[in-house]
């Protein structure tokens, strides 16, 4: 009897270990945070109104400000969407969403799955220009 409860104390005591080094400490912590992925598009300069967006494919849209909207999927494979804008002016987009490894420390697969859009940004019309950016004036 007493041998089974030294060895239960063994397998508790390395169960425990085990669990604190799954769960990481100081030197262990990946911080994976989302494993979904996303692309930009960069409405025309002056978009008021977000535009009217028809998406066919596993992905969603929202509006982050009025010249950018964000696309994410939670699946691999082609997203494509069709925008209107107020003034009827119409433009098509095609994102690929493809499935990577996300690392963690010295394990290349330790986050788990995650998606990559591309392209990652999509600039469409004229953009705007940074007031601190050099416009490049053209001769």
């Amino acid at each position: 009897m007493m041998r089974t409860a030294s060895l239960t104390s063994c397998l508790v005591a390395l169960l425990s270990v085990q669990l604190d080094a799954c769960q990481g400490g100081s030197d262990n912590t990946c911080n994976c945070g989302a494993s979904g992925g996303g692309a930009t598009i960069r409405l025309p300069c002056g978009t008021t109104e977000p535009p009217t967006v028809k998406v066919t494919g596993g992905c969603t849209t929202a509006q982050n400000g009025p010249e950018t909207m964000l696309v994410e999927s939670t699946d691999a494979g082609t997203c494509s969407l069709m925008l209107t804008f107020a003034s009827g002016a119409t433009s098509s987009v095609d994102i690929s969403f493809t499935s990577i490894w996300l690392p963690c420390g010295s394990d290349p697969k330790g986050c788990g799955q995650g998606l990559v859009g591309t392209p990652s940004v999509v600039p469409l019309g004229k953009q705007c220009v940074d007031s601190g950016a050099d416009a490049g004036a053209s001769d």
